[in-house]
């Protein structure tokens, strides 16, 4: 198996008047062990953008993920888990040059699980729609972070 998943979103925080885009590229190649189920690896990219103070983040993680597949002709639905490590840089470029640039470097773990749908267009390609929980440990020195975040993704796979 061979594809991807992307989502792409923005979030407005009326408390304080910031904004955000972010964008998550998500490519994967996978090996069915058994009839239904698959076993591969996975690299996300991250990047998310704000208003105020032009902070800007990027991510990079790889890791290894588990699916199962129920299939019912051009129909399926899934589950996985995913395990990840990742490095995080965070940039903070203010307009005012009365304040700092800085820059935030660390590293993450995070685990990931949730399900989706997929509709097959041919016996080997289909679009899928996937919703995940992420659960993540920041390990910066200065400013460890725990938190988790929910996505919907949609995606592309091609089946060999």
């Amino acid at each position: 198996m061979l594809g991807g998943d992307v989502r792409a979103g923005s979030q407005k925080n009326e408390t304080y008047k910031l904004k955000t885009f972010s964008v998550l590229a998500s490519p994967t190649i996978a090996y069915f062990l058994l009839k239904n189920l698959a076993i591969g690896l996975n690299i996300n990219y991250g990047y998310q953008n704000s208003n105020k103070s032009e902070i800007v983040m990027e991510d990079v993680a790889v890791g290894a993920f588990l699916r199962y597949y129920l299939r019912f002709k051009r129909h399926g639905f899934f589950a996985e888990g995913i395990g990840q490590y990742g490095e995080s840089r965070i940039t903070y470029k203010y307009p005012d040059p009365l304040h700092f640039h800085a820059n935030s470097e660390s590293s993450f773990g995070q685990f990931s699980f949730g399900g989706g749908y997929c509709y097959f267009l041919n016996k080997n390609v289909s679009i899928e729609a996937l919703y995940q929980y992420n659960k993540r440990n920041i390990n910066e020195k200065t400013f460890p972070v725990k938190g988790n975040v929910q996505t919907i993704m949609v995606g592309l796979q091609f089946y060999f």
